[in-house]
């Protein structure tokens, strides 16, 4: 049973580049699908569904929706259980090339061979048979362990330039070198037969920085995309609880492993820890990779949980510009609520949601991140146009107290008329936002509730959200704050 709970969309992270967004197209027919976590803040959860549960809604549309959990009549392998985190967290990719999309979902509480959370991914077509990958697949390097939480988050990207994408799964609580919780990554590249093993990436790897420590929560959250510039994607790793030296009340770093023609070796990584940037708390429960300027480079956006002058879990972003040299911390900059116009509270949780897409049509990608605590509960986004804070639009949630609106975010488009959409989860009160924009002006809002989805599910709408990375996910364990969903950290009861 897990004992922590966290969200990526991948997420994906993999974030959306201009001309991909058929990414998301799920079921072929042109238009992006919305896939939805279900029920985080409702238990205790009943079958079919007591191991977890997705939804898929096809270009948002709740009339042709589709629900996958391990006991639901979809093919999915294995046995939903209480606590194995079916759905905690998403990706979409074509791993085998053949043209159709499959989703990657993250089960990192699921129990292997008498190892308690130990954790599996499964590789659904939305047409065909799934399958498992763990620890405990053939070829698959590394030993299976309780609490490794393989498949806490996941990432796709082509990281060998054969134009397959390639899965990269993190198990943030595997023990290296007799370290438990030093974290792992596996790589997977895509093939014809699939996703089949490459390697397992740790901070004992050569040419990975650092060295593996006990909780450093190596493979925390994952993201993708050509940092580097050489058309190759890279792999952005975060260790959210790494200790750094010199610091105090402030833990996490975040890494860049480029990508070759053979893949991710681990050689030429750099990294950047929270010492030389201006934030306190944990760095790195969420991670997004896009192009937010006109150079050759893709752009990392990460959240940290306090800004250095701030209170209390009011948030930030730190946004690393991507080179050819990789990330450094001479090329970042924090962005916290007042550079966007606001003002930083204890536990706003501002940039704990993040997703990137080119909303105005300029070629370059734009920012949303979400601070689902703000306003009593009640939550706000903002979109930032490339990323820059100065030019910021704060969208104040339409919920009331407790809604959570905007603890997770995702874009795309869904209704295949010209223009990007931007859905915002507010699982407080169990519904999904989807906003239109044109240009950055919201011409449109349409609300998906629990009523929507008929006699599909038990529960309601909530998060993860395919194609947006979120450092949270309600849970009912716990004191309530707000009162309709409590929230826990990733991995802080660990």
């Amino acid at each position: 049973m897990m004992i922590w709970m966290r969200i990526v969309m991948a997420g994906v992270c993999v974030a959306l580049i201009p001309g991909t967004a058929s990414a998301y197209d799920l079921t072929g027919d042109g238009v992006d699908d919305l896939v939805a976590g279900l029920g985080a803040c409702q238990g205790p959860r009943v079958a079919p569904e007591q191991g977890g549960s997705v939804l898929l809604i096809p270009g948002g549309d709740t009339r042709r929706l589709r629900l996958f959990s391990q006991d639901a009549p979809q093919g999915v392998p294995g046995k939903g259980e209480s606590g194995d985190g079916f759905g905690t967290a998403v990706a979409a990719g074509d791993f085998d090339g053949d043209g159709r999309t499959e989703v990657a979902v993250g089960s990192p509480g699921e129990d292997l061979h008498k190892h308690a959370d130990a954790g599996v991914v499964t590789i659904l077509p939305i047409q065909g048979p799934a399958r498992l990958l763990s620890q405990v697949t053939k070829r698959v390097p590394g030993v299976v362990g309780e609490f490794n939480w393989f498949g806490a988050d996941l990432a796709v990207g082509d990281f060998n330039g054969d134009g397959v994408d390639d899965l990269a799964v993190g198990a943030p609580g595997d023990g290296v070198d007799g370290n438990p919780g030093a974290g792992t990554v596996t790589v997977f590249h895509g093939g014809k037969a699939g996703p089949v093993p490459a390697r397992v990436l740790s901070e004992a790897t050569p040419g990975i920085p650092g060295k593996p420590e006990a909780s450093d929560f190596f493979g925390t959250a994952l993201a993708a995309g050509d940092v580097t510039g050489d058309g190759i994607d890279d792999l952005v790793v975060t260790a959210d609880h790494e200790k750094v030296k010199g610091t105090r009340a402030a833990s996490g770093t975040v890494y860049l492993v480029p990508g070759s023609r053979t893949g991710l070796s681990g050689a030429g990584t750099t990294v950047v820890g929270v010492g030389r940037l201006a934030v306190k708390g944990t760095l790195g429960d969420a991670v997004a990779v896009g192009r937010l300027d006109e150079d050759a480079y893709a752009d990392v956006v990460v959240y940290a949980e306090t800004p250095a002058s701030g209170p209390d879990g009011a948030g930030a972003l730190v946004r690393l510009n991507g080179g050819r040299d990789g990330l450094s911390a001479d090329r970042a900059t924090v962005i916290g609520q007042g550079d966007v116009g606001g003002v930083g509270e204890v536990k706003d949780a501002f940039g704990s949601a993040i997703a990137l897409a080119d909303l105005d049509g300029d070629g370059l990608q734009d920012l949303v991140t979400g601070a689902f605590a703000k306003d009593d509960g009640r939550g706000r986004i903002w979109i930032l146009p490339g990323g820059d804070p100065r030019r910021a639009l704060a969208h104040h949630s339409p919920t009331g107290y407790g809604s959570l609106f905007g603890m997770a975010v995702t874009t795309a488009d869904f209704d295949g008329v010209p223009g990007t959409e931007v859905v915002v989860s507010a699982p407080g009160e169990g519904t999904l936002h989807i906003l239109a924009f044109e240009g950055l002006q919201v011409v449109r809002s349409t609300k998906i509730t629990r009523s929507d989805l008929g006699d599909v599910s038990a529960y309601d709408l909530s998060a993860p959200l395919l194609g947006g990375s979120s450092a949270y996910l309600p849970t009912d364990v716990g004191p309530a704050q707000p009162p309709s969903c409590s929230l826990r950290k990733a991995m802080s009861s660990a």
